[in-house]
């Protein structure tokens, strides 16, 4: 038997499947802690959140119910949203609508004194909360320029997102950006690192910049030409092998669609048909792999003069 990669079993979270999980977990000789953590959420169905506000420890077990059917169950978007509907209307009776229902949950943990976002991360409704939130400006540089933005410091967190608690907080949603600037929660990140200040700052400033160029770009473009950054200014393979290691072909998952695209071009230019490839081989190519990110960024920011946006490039 295999022994347990977090790498691996990371990537195989971003399927959102259960049952590819417990497959993996299966398979590996070790990890008996992640095991027993799945038996006890998944077959004896144990909340994993408590919380002392009996309003918001009712939402949040109507939630993980909500979590427990959609990472078992293979449903659309508009099912798991009706599904978790269902699950909260008890609670909030006078909605009719989704988007009713978004806008008074987050009015509800303001209420309770958190900030909160509640919509979809695909493929899935989510939420993320937390209670204190400092700001500061960062000038980020990047391939077109220059972008200062205000980015968001996130702490005392009582959800971190669907990814994270299948992943059973080994991995997640680290942060975001919005119209107002970029979001991270601060027990994800040491700032002074890379993984910050490229995969964060430089990710989501060049998010930032698309979509004041680009407001209607696509996900699956928005996550490609951010990854192609990464690419540009990172010192090392290790987020090249992060994205080898998270590829989806569905483009309902934009990271893992965009990682697809950005793996099979870098395949496609640097190695034959059929080629074994390994963790040395892409470290080899790296010098490599940085300058074709950046010609392959031109060839998309090149398209994009020419596109309606109401279609994917990739």
């Amino acid at each position: 038997m295999k022994t347990f990669d977090k790498t691996v079993f990371k990537s195989v979270c971003h399927s959102g499947s259960y049952n590819e999980i417990s497959t993996y977990l299966q398979d590996v000789s070790d990890a008996d802690d992640i095991k027993k953590q799945y038996d006890d959420i998944f077959q004896k169905q144990q909340y994993v959140w408590q919380h002392d506000d009996v309003e918001i420890n009712m939402f949040l077990h109507s939630y993980e119910t909500y979590l427990w059917h959609a990472f078992t169950h293979q449903e659309g978007i508009e099912q798991r949203k009706a599904f978790l509907f269902d699950k909260l209307q008890s609670q909030f009776p006078n909605v009719s609508t989704w988007e009713q229902l978004e806008e008074q949950v987050v009015q509800f943990f303001e209420d309770k004194g958190y900030y909160a976002l509640f919509g979809v991360t695909p493929p899935f409704p989510d939420l993320y909360a937390w209670k204190t939130q400092r700001k500061r400006t960062e000038n980020v540089s990047l391939p077109y320029g220059n972008v200062q933005m205000q980015v968001y410091e996130m702490d005392d967190v009582l959800s971190h997102g669907w990814y994270h608690y299948l992943a059973l907080k080994h991995g997640g949603a680290a942060g975001w950006v919005s119209d107002d600037g970029a979001y991270y929660f601060k027990d994800m990140y040491d700032i002074e690192s890379e993984e910050f200040q490229v995969s964060l700052l430089k990710h989501e400033g060049q998010h930032f910049y698309d979509l004041q160029m680009y407001p209607n770009m696509k996900s699956t473009d928005l996550e490609y030409r951010a990854k192609l950054v990464e690419l540009i200014y990172g010192t090392d393979e290790t987020r090249l092998l992060i994205f080898v290691n998270q590829q989806s072909s569905d483009p309902n998952h934009p990271h893992g669609y965009a990682n697809k695209v950005l793996i099979d071009a870098l395949i496609n230019k640097f190695f034959a048909k059929g080629a074994v490839i390994d963790e040395t081989s892409w470290k080899l190519i790296y010098d490599d792999v940085r300058y074709y990110a950046r010609q392959l960024l031109d060839e998309h920011s090149n398209a994009l003069v020419h596109h309606d946006l109401s279609t994917s490039l990739i």
